[in-house]
């Protein structure tokens, strides 16, 4: 959960079990409800609970899952589209480069991982499913620097905090002039690069990420991926419809 404050913390803690239940398509247990989306077990079981006695959850032994009889979201947006655009290109990538590839969708306020696939000598990164409220304490949310929708929160942020991220930003210009990959991490022999997808209008809607060792993910293997990555966005870009 965001630690921002809200009027309503117990509603927001509801809506956000329900989009990702709806969002990962799976009956999941009240103890992952409260591990990957950061919110107090007793709390997550409360509201889980009520959800289940108002019929928005159906409930299997110790597993919930959306009751779509009564909880209708319609399939439509970008992130659905996504969806099903994206895992087949996310498989192509990691197919040529041999690391995991995964593909983060940017959804106005958090982050969700709709597709992976974790190469067998590569490393583990978000898994299907997972979504990131801390939208600024996180690597992949310097492609929002500047987004009107997000000022707010950014004016909020300290000074110290805005720096790091303005000279991240910095940092991610030159490597992209070198590589064609706007964002690249390391953490000891670990390397993680990033390439954005765009719609029609220009406005981002998400990344491809690829991880792996440094061994594996070196120079050439980042420079070699850079065409593959740059045709697969424009046929995503193609793809998707404005609604």
């Amino acid at each position: 959960m965001n630690s921002k404050k809200t009027a309503a913390p117990a509603l927001e803690r509801g809506l956000t079990i329900l989009e990702y239940l709806q969002a990962s398509g799976k009956a999941v247990t009240v103890a992952h409800l409260s591990k990957i989306l950061k919110i107090p077990l007793a709390s997550t079981n409360r509201i889980v609970q009520l959800l289940k006695d108002r019929n928005y959850l159906l409930k299997t032994a110790d597993t919930y899952s959306i009751n779509e009889a009564i909880f209708l979201i319609p399939s439509i947006g970008i992130r659905n589209q996504l969806k099903q655009i994206v895992p087949p290109f996310v498989e192509q990538i990691a197919r040529a480069s041999k690391n995991t590839t995964i593909f983060l969708c940017w959804r106005s306020d958090r982050w969700e991982c709709i597709a992976n696939s974790t190469a067998e000598y590569s490393i583990a990164m978000q898994a299907e499913g997972e979504i990131r409220l801390d939208i600024w304490n996180y690597p992949w949310s310097i492609y929002l620097i500047g987004d009107p929708s997000l000022q707010n929160s950014w004016n909020h942020l300290e000074e110290d905090h805005k720096r790091k991220w303005m000279d991240q930003k910095s940092k991610m210009t030159a490597s992209f002039n070198e590589s064609k990959f706007l964002f690249e991490n390391f953490f000891r022999h670990v390397r993680r690069v990033t390439y954005p997808v765009f719609n029609k209008e220009q406005k981002f809607v998400g990344a491809f990420g690829v991880g792996g060792p440094t061994a594996l993910l070196d120079d050439s293997m980042v420079e070699n991926l850079s065409p593959l990555l740059k045709m697969l966005t424009k046929e995503i870009q193609s793809q998707l419809v404005e609604l």
